[in-house]
């Protein structure tokens, strides 16, 4: 393989890696917004609306990042280009789905039950309590992130 052919790698190998994780953020967002709409709808309480998603979202995340880590430790092996495509194409599918569900969808869930939305905004201006330990949230992804690395990094020295 001469020097360009391995620059050529390099750079998809990075945008692999941009893409992927940028995928992985992407549908976590969608789930964790389809599981809070669906919550709203049924009335749970406040604090399950608050939680329940992003824990789900959470528990996603950490199990897409070890399943395309794991998937994507050889490189050698697969195509790049065609492997950064996709995630390009991924991504940008997952992203445009998710603001058509954003813009439209709500608005029609709004506009169907308009109760359970007001109720889960109100609760939302006044909780404070919620909106401090949701913080924390993307947080643990970078966390669980870092942690994937060191431990993969450990076992690939080995």
């Amino acid at each position: 393989m001469n020097s360009k052919e391995n620059r050529t790698d390099l750079i998809n190998s990075l945008g692999i890696g941009i893409f992927a994780y940028l995928l992985i953020l992407k549908i976590c967002t969608l789930i964790e917004f389809i599981i809070q709409n669906t919550l709203i709808i049924a009335e749970a309480s406040y604090e399950l609306i608050s939680l329940i998603p992003k824990t789900i979202s959470l528990i996603t995340y950490t199990l897409i990042l070890l399943w395309m880590i794991t998937k994507f430790n050889h490189l050698t092996k697969l195509n790049t280009r065609r492997t950064l495509i996709t995630l390009i194409i991924g991504f940008f599918a997952i992203t445009i789905l998710y603001g058509l569900l954003n813009d439209f969808v709500e608005l029609l869930l709004m506009d169907k039950f308009p109760f359970e939305f007001s109720l889960y905004y109100e609760n939302l201006r006044t909780n404070i309590l919620s909106k401090n330990y949701t913080f924390y949230f993307p947080l643990l992804k970078y966390v669980i992130l870092v942690l994937v690395f060191l431990i993969r990094k450990k076992s690939i020295v080995k």
